[in-house]
């Protein structure tokens, strides 16, 4: 909605291209990391580290083994049509090029 809002009945002048173009640019950052990601969409990695102590309860609770586990997680989402990486392509280069027309109306238009 962000994208047609911006586009329908642009007025020609060069005053508001840039803040027609900044609207954009977190559209342009979203697009481009979903399409870097391809089909497989990964979130924060997770560390957990467990400890297990084992003590001689019949002597003097010396420890007797004394282990670390760390294991690393990282949640991830599937998508199931691998055709999302080349419609989040087509938006991300569709943006950067009406970003560009705004740059070029900026500097080659009197007013």
């Amino acid at each position: 909605m962000l994208i047609i809002s911006v586009v329908k009945e642009v007025p020609s002048g060069k005053s508001q291209s840039i803040l027609r173009s900044m609207w954009l640019i977190p559209g342009i950052i979203t697009a481009s990391l979903l399409a870097g990601m391809g089909d497989q969409v990964n979130f924060e990695t997770t560390d957990i580290t467990t400890t297990d102590i084992g003590y001689n309860v019949t002597n003097t609770n010396q420890v007797i083994t004394n282990s670390t586990l760390t294991t690393q997680t990282t949640e991830k989402v599937l998508l199931i049509n691998p055709v999302w990486v080349t419609v989040h392509t087509m938006i991300f280069l569709s943006l950067l090029a009406y970003i560009v027309i705004q740059f070029v109306t900026l500097l080659t238009k009197v007013n």
